[in-house]
């Protein structure tokens, strides 16, 4: 089940976000604003989709927490956040495979209907992006593409979902 089409939600954050008056220093300082974006991500679901939020996603036989679960009638959709940052990225590429894979296996056991990865990137090459995505994300994993928050500064962000 479907609680978050990826590709509207990576839309309507953009529009957000770029209204933001912090958003000018965001998309250009290479500093990993993951409280931020967690925040303002909270924010677009809230604005664009009627349900609630929790800061307190907890996966089922696991001492790991999400970052954020939204849910909607009866969906429940579980966020992993992660901003990534040419330089300082070496334990965030180690450990994030096994949040996502966290996400899948509480897809997998019901636990939520939908698993969503929102990622941020600057300082990287589109080679090094496409690579760290195909990685990352193999099929069944949808993405949509990389999108600016801001035209013509270098911060990126992707949205990936996986379902049952």
């Amino acid at each position: 089940m479907r609680v978050v089409d990826i590709e509207s939600l990576a839309q309507a954050f953009a529009q957000h976000a770029a209204t933001c008056r912090s958003s000018g220093v965001l998309c250009t300082a290479h500093v990993a604003f993951e409280s931020w974006f967690r925040l303002e991500l909270a924010q677009t679901l809230l604005t664009n989709l009627e349900g609630s939020i929790s800061f307190d996603c907890c996966y089922t036989n696991s001492s790991c927490k999400g970052d954020l679960l939204f849910e909607v009638n009866d969906g429940k959709a579980a966020f992993e956040l992660k901003s990534f940052v040419r330089g300082s990225d070496a334990n965030k590429l180690a450990k994030f495979p096994r949040q996502l894979e966290l996400l899948k296996k509480a897809v997998a056991d019901e636990t939520v209907a939908q698993g969503v990865a929102f990622c941020t990137f600057i300082g990287y090459t589109n080679v090094w992006l496409d690579r760290v995505r195909e990685k990352l994300f193999p099929v069944p994993w949808e993405t949509t593409n990389l999108k600016p928050i801001l035209a013509n500064k270098p911060l990126r962000f992707m949205v990936a979902g996986i379902e049952a």
